[in-house]
């Protein structure tokens, strides 16, 4: 567990959601504490997909995470980066400027 990167910690919560496993209880707070120590690494992507994969399965999202990923969306969205957060589903996909 010490040596997950957040695109690991990200990519296990997917899996665990789309699979549908409910992970140890044990291996929770390990990933807990894990995620706790990397936490300013996380792209707004990685920590989106963490979210998401953890409600999926029904795992307790510490407050800290919610509150990093909504600073972090709030940053993407002073940048005018709306894509990144369309793509983890906070926000919905910008209209194409195609003309049709």
């Amino acid at each position: 567990m010490a040596q997950l990167r957040p695109g690991d910690l990200a990519d296990c919560a997917w899996a665990f959601a789309h699979l549908r496993y409910q992970p140890s209880e044990p291996w929770e707070r390990d990933a807990v504490r894990r995620v706790g120590a990397v936490l300013p690494d996380f792209t707004p992507q990685q920590l989106g997909v963490l979210l998401w994969g953890w409600r999926s399965v029904q795992l307790h999202v510490p407050d800290r995470w919610q509150d990093v990923f909504a600073a972090a969306s709030d940053a993407l969205l002073a940048a005018g980066q709306r894509r990144d957060l369309a793509a983890v589903g906070v926000l919905p996909a910008p209209a194409s400027n195609s003309a049709a």
